[in-house]
């Protein structure tokens, strides 16, 4: 979860260090390859890892709330899915633009010229399984208070946020809602896990 959580941040990060001279998105990846090249790397590190932390958080909630985490799990794994096929697209456009020769402007007007069933399906994986699906996660730990309901409401708003205009308008990286919550739910399920394993010892030894 953390490492998701860390690595997206970085993404953000470098997506952010642009220099408007060199344009935007499929321009900036062509005069950046570099730093595109790692931002891209770390994508397709982040999606599998994606997907453990929506299977973790499944786990944790389920014991209280099968009723909203079951349902938020899977859309949630769909979503992950969703969000790994914009990765493997957007790393189509690297290799294109990094081999030279290529307008970034054309590939641009391609990509968003682009429609169809397919598109459909890809928009409506990731934003339907990633956004209601995560909602419906969120809202299954809420009830399950398996985990601090601080975290809860952290993690909730950074989906509002990262999934709203929002996103461009906070003056520091969006995923770093993200980690925190992240983080405060790792660091309250190791807590829980020693005081269990403590508690065993105590007792095991009556």
């Amino acid at each position: 979860m953390c490492a998701a959580a860390g690595l997206q941040t970085v993404s953000e990060l470098l997506e952010r260090w642009v220099d408007p001279s060199e344009g935007t998105g499929l321009e900036w990846i062509a005069a950046n390859p570099g730093l595109a090249g790692l931002k891209t790397t770390i994508d397709l590190l982040v999606a599998p890892l994606l997907v453990g932390t929506v299977v973790i958080l499944t786990v944790l909630a389920v014991g209280g709330s099968p009723r909203f985490a079951w349902p938020g799990g899977v859309l949630g794994v769909v979503g992950m899915c969703g969000f790994a096929s914009f990765i493997g697209a957007g790393e189509v456009a690297f290799y294109v633009l990094v081999t030279g020769g290529v307008d970034p402007v054309a590939v641009d007007t391609a990509y968003g010229a682009a429609g169809g069933l397919p598109l459909i399906v890809l928009f409506g994986m990731f934003w339907g399984g990633a956004g209601i699906g995560l909602s419906l996660l969120l809202i299954g730990l809420w009830r399950a208070r398996s985990v601090p309901r601080g975290a809860v409401a952290v993690a909730g708003v950074f989906i509002v946020v990262d999934f709203s205009p929002l996103a461009d308008l906070v003056p520091f990286p969006v995923h770093a809602l993200f980690l925190t919550a992240m983080v405060w739910i790792a660091v309250s399920v190791v807590r829980a896990a020693r005081r269990g394993s403590v508690e065993g010892m105590v007792d095991a030894g009556h």
